[in-house]
């Protein structure tokens, strides 16, 4: 009957072990890339908005020697304020399948004033008029490209809720089944309730050391500083983003390891000093009777 009750407890060890690293995989996962508002604060840690709007501004100016105006006419035609609430718009349309396009109205109308303004006085041909109207559609549509990046935002939240549904149906199912776990391992060690104290200590060390592993294997294979998509202010953000996912894989392995390595060692060594006392009291009972015989 030892044996089997030995043989359940590590098998729902292991269980236990499984479950709170899902469990803390759905806590990483839930605070950082599916939660909006770690997006948005990564975007205005790394100053995101302030490089892309430098960025967009530079853009426009590829459009100028096509178009024969002077550099001038792009002058004011965006602010910092204006890419941050378009920037947060394209996010709120991620997280909440919003289909709210970025308006280049605004741009249009400051751009074409600007250019009216410049022009003034000027004899404008029917050719030129094309010229001008296009390029007022290429800086539009460059702020668009420069803003958004892609144009897949339904697919994006199409994968993101799937995503949220299969993370909260395994936070629901791992919590449970450490709950039934730590119930059965109480059950089991029930006259050596040490033992379970033990058994716990062994599967937060356990799921510790899992996190520590990866955490040390993937900074090994991947260089994240050296990641680089689209454009330097979007694989800066990216690459912030990602280093803070396994900053918390590495915080949750050493969370995890101490309290284990405590659990597994106090209650045994309690236990043993508990043992070596009565086994004492007991010589030293023995050998007083004998001395009063």
């Amino acid at each position: 009957m030892s044996k089997v009750k030995t043989i359940l407890r590590y098998i729902l060890t292991i269980i236990l072990t499984l479950a709170i690293i899902v469990l803390v995989l759905v806590n990483i996962a839930t605070s950082t890339l599916l939660n909006k508002n770690f997006v948005l604060g990564k975007l205005d840690e790394t100053a995101y908005y302030v490089k892309i709007y430098g960025q967009i501004k530079e853009n426009f100016k590829n459009y100028i020697q096509q178009s024969g105006l002077e550099e001038e006419v792009l002058n004011d035609i965006i602010t910092q304020e204006q890419v941050e609430k378009d920037t947060q718009n394209i996010i709120t349309n991620l997280y909440h399948d919003i289909n709210e396009e970025v308006s280049t109205e605004e741009i249009k109308n400051k751009l074409s004033a600007n250019i009216k303004k410049q022009t003034k006085g000027m004899l404008i041909t029917s050719e030129q008029q094309k010229s001008i109207d296009r390029f007022i559609d290429d800086i539009c549509n460059e702020y668009r490209i420069g803003i958004a990046h892609f144009g897949f935002e339904k697919s994006i939240y199409s994968v993101y809720e799937k995503v949220n549904n299969v993370v909260n149906l395994a936070n629901k199912a791992s919590l449970i089944i450490i709950g039934i776990s730590l119930l059965a391992l109480i059950i089991v060690s029930t006259h050596r309730l040490y033992k379970f104290f033990a058994f716990l200590g062994i599967a937060l060390f356990s799921s510790g050391l899992f996190f520590t592993i990866v955490n040390v294997y993937i900074n090994s294979k991947v260089n994240i500083q050296t990641i680089t998509i689209l454009n330097d202010a979007f694989s800066f953000t990216l690459r912030e983003i990602l280093q803070s996912i396994l900053d918390n894989v590495q915080n949750y392995g050493i969370y995890l390891i101490i309290p284990g390595i405590v659990l597994i060692i106090i209650p045994n060594l309690l236990h043993n000093i508990t043992k070596y006392n009565q086994k004492n009291k007991t010589n030293f009972d023995k050998k007083l009777e004998n001395s009063n015989d």
